[in-house]
């Protein structure tokens, strides 16, 4: 799509200045390009483009594809000075391109870029995740560190997204279904992530609005029931010191 293609001409500009910032041009190359992807880079890079193209991809020894569904954790004790890491794909977050990573050179090693284990935290453009491998490998900080670096506005709401999803309590208060999530998870993702109002605000309406319940809200559960096949408790009464915050 043209809006893809004006993206990905931005990421591999910003992208080759991290390169080269953290590392040396040398270490940033491009491969599998044609003529008409030559022809874009020449009109972003004017007079000429500052790194190597490969018209097919080189014969590398050492290579690591770095892939959301990897097989095991990205780390730096497989590279050497002579290794390739491939960048691409990486969240694959669309849908329409959803799982390609893993069909890019299948018999390779693959790795995934996690954050304790959660791929929706992690930054899905080329440029941002250039930055986070450049730093793990350049300065003595863990993978996690260097993902926590670089989270964007994107990557708070699709991993707050998901976390509301998975971690909805539900209740039923005088017929009325309300969804809830506790104080405690509340705080952690505000404290580690640096979560604002905006964030959870912006989340509830994937989720049609939630609470956030004190463990005392517990106390008013009188029974319980399912819907959905989803537990759901039936309170008492709700009060308002049982309620940290509302996200219609």
């Amino acid at each position: 799509l043209p809006s893809e293609k004006k993206s990905l001409m931005v990421q591999i500009e910003i992208a080759f200045g991290v390169v080269k910032d953290h590392l040396t041009p040398e270490n940033f190359v491009l491969t599998s390009v044609g003529e008409e992807v030559t022809g874009w880079l020449k009109s972003v890079f004017y007079p000429s483009i500052p790194f190597k193209l490969y018209p097919s991809f080189p014969q590398v020894e050492n290579v690591i594809v770095l892939d959301p569904f990897g097989e095991e954790e990205f780390t730096h004790e497989e590279v050497t000075p002579d290794t390739l890491i491939v960048v691409g794909g990486i969240v694959d977050s669309s849908e329409r391109m959803k799982g390609a990573t893993s069909e890019i050179l299948p018999k390779v090693k693959h790795r995934r870029i996690t954050y304790k284990g959660c791929r929706e935290i992690v930054p899905d453009r080329i440029n941002e995740i250039i930055k986070i491998v450049c730093q793990y490998l350049t300065e003595d900080i863990t993978l996690q560190e260097a993902v926590k670096r670089n989270v964007t506005r994107d990557s708070k709401l699709r991993f707050l997204r998901a976390e509301l999803q998975k971690n909805l309590v539900r209740f039923l208060v005088n017929g009325e279904l309300l969804r809830g999530i506790p104080e405690e998870l509340y705080n952690r993702w505000k404290e580690e992530f640096g979560l604002t109002d905006f964030f959870f605000k912006k989340a509830s309406g994937h989720v049609g609005g939630f609470i956030v319940f004190r463990p005392s809200l517990f106390d008013k559960v009188k029974g319980e029931t399912k819907k959905r096949k989803k537990i759901v408790f039936i309170l008492k009464e709700l009060k308002d010191e049982d309620v940290v915050a509302v996200y219609p």
